[in-house]
């Protein structure tokens, strides 16, 4: 929705302003201006999104601006049309200078606009004239009112708009009721307590190059983080040519499953940061466009806005710039979340032979007791068997170490006995 700025030229220059050609400009002067301030910094508001449009801050016409001499023209009936086309713009709440309360005790009254508060509140006017000629100046407030409520006076060149609450309307419809006053609309400025001394810190990005390629980080003896598994194990390969060892091992097929366990958590992070990137560009972008609308429609709010001045109606002029950023951020957390390992500390071998077992409290325990005794019972009896066997082995050998000696020293003893038959 364009805002326009509803400051006059003529008004500006009595506030001080120099710059004839930006009004935004104008209107930041002003503000200096008014706090007689040479050295400082006019802060202002930006539009939080293009359909609900930034809260103006309004002035309040006094007594002398409502009196002052007014061109007159033909009002445009009861303002159906431009009730029916207009939306009323949302206004900072403060107190205005002269009010004029409608209650909902009359006959036509329908639509509900606002309450405001003013030092001085006057009765709506009835019976007012149609329509005025020429150039009005009066002195009686309330008659100015009425021809200001009315529609038939063109006050600085119809900048003027009636503030009820929270709201303020260009034109108030037929049967409406509630407490209003005139008043200019601005662009809510103001001059903070000091200026920073130093320009705001530039963005850095991080240098995402080092994730994919290895990183130099140094990270404890036993914590392996994905980028210290990245940069200590290899691709996984395989070698056609061998028969049996093609494949490789377990151990090494393992690694490598963890690898790219590890290539894939890096690369769901550098997507995420990209998407955040990606999404604070968007931002940026974004509000860089609407602030140039919303100086587009200032700078031609005399010809009626940018709309106005291009001759863009109905759907052309509006427009939408939707502010996917905090989805887009949500997705990139998500993507890290289901992607992100702990990173895995090596705690050395484990020995243990009986963690296979299932952890069933009592059950486990008294396994554990009748496994003990059973297990030394095995072991009895599958080396009863050696053990008889090497006693019987090792006994045979002593015995025959033990005669040996004897036998031989027989053999050696004895003597052959001649026959009978032989001669001596």
């Amino acid at each position: 929705m364009p805002i326009p700025l509803t400051v006059t030229r003529q008004l500006l220059q009595s506030w001080g302003a120099h710059h004839t050609y930006n009004k935004w400009i104008q209107v930041a002067e002003m503000v200096a201006f008014s706090a007689n301030r040479t050295n400082c910094a006019v802060c202002t508001l930006a539009p939080v999104n293009a359909l609900g449009g930034m809260p103006l801050l309004p002035v309040p016409w006094n007594e002398s601006l409502v009196t002052t001499p007014l061109v007159a023209f033909q009002p445009l009936g009861n303002h159906s049309s431009l009730w029916n086309h207009s939306v009323p713009f949302q206004v900072h709440r403060i107190t205005g200078c002269l009010c004029v309360n409608k209650s909902n005790d009359a006959s036509d009254s329908q639509t509900y606009v606002g309450t405001s508060h003013c030092d001085r509140t006057f009765p709506a006017p009835t019976n007012m004239p149609e329509s005025e000629t020429g150039t009005f100046t009066g002195s009686n407030l309330t008659a100015c009112l009425a021809r200001l409520l009315r529609g038939t006076i063109s006050a600085h060149g119809q900048d003027v708009y009636w503030v009820c609450g929270r709201k303020a309307y260009h034109a108030l419809p037929r049967g409406w009721y509630g407490v209003c006053f005139p008043a200019y609309l601005i662009p809510p400025m103001w001059i903070p307590d000091q200026i920073p001394s130093a320009p705001p810190r530039r963005r850095r990005s991080a240098d995402l190059a080092t994730l994919a390629g290895g990183s130099s980080q140094n990270w404890g003896k036993n914590q392996w983080p994905p980028e210290r598994i990245l940069a200590h194990y290899a691709p996984a390969s395989w070698n056609r040519r061998e028969k049996i060892s093609g494949a490789r091992g377990p151990i090494y097929n393992l690694n490598r499953v963890i690898r790219l366990q590890a290539v894939v958590e890096i690369v769901a992070n550098t997507t995420a940061t990209a998407l955040r990137l990606i999404a604070t560009q968007l931002d940026e972008t974004r509000n860089a466009f609407l602030s140039v609308r919303l100086a587009l429609d200032f700078l031609l709010a005399q010809h009626g806005g940018f709309c106005a001045a291009l001759n863009l109606t109905g759907g052309t002029c509006c427009f939408n710039i939707s502010d996917h950023g905090e989805a887009i951020r949500n997705l990139a957390a998500g993507l890290e979340t289901v992607a992100h390992i702990p990173t895995q500390t090596w705690e050395g071998w484990d020995m243990s032979w009986l963690d296979w077992l299932p952890n069933l409290g009592w059950v486990k325990g008294l396994f554990l007791l009748l496994l003990g005794p059973l297990f030394i019972l095995l072991i009895f009896c599958f080396s009863v068997p050696c053990l008889l066997q090497s006693l019987h082995t090792m006994t045979c050998n002593m015995i025959s170490r033990m005669l040996r000696p004897q036998i031989i020293a027989l053999t050696r003893e004895y003597q052959p006995v001649p026959s009978w038959d032989e001669p001596f």
